[in-house]
């Protein structure tokens, strides 16, 4: 899976998912977390949301606020945890 295809992914279950999303314009480059458009309880439904997606495990130390700042800084995160199952 691309890096483009993993954002598109992304952008269409937070527009899906939270309202906040549909009403923000929101596009691939925009801010989550501090726009207010994904709360502590958006991330939670998020990463269980990536770990089904994707077939992956995030841990303890990955939770941070900036893998959860925007669409590419996740899919970073995505791309980066695919390819060490590839490895």
């Amino acid at each position: 899976m691309t890096r483009s295809e993993i954002q598109q992914a992304l952008l269409d279950f937070v527009l899906e998912t939270f309202p906040a999303a549909r009403t923000a314009d929101l596009t691939v480059d925009s801010v989550l977390l501090d726009r207010g458009i994904i709360d502590s309880m958006g991330v939670l439904e998020l990463v269980v949301f990536l770990e089904e997606r994707f077939q992956l495990t995030l841990d303890d130390e990955e939770m941070l606020p900036e893998h959860f700042m925007s669409i590419p800084t996740l899919a970073e995160l995505i791309d980066r945890k695919l390819a060490a199952g590839r490895a």
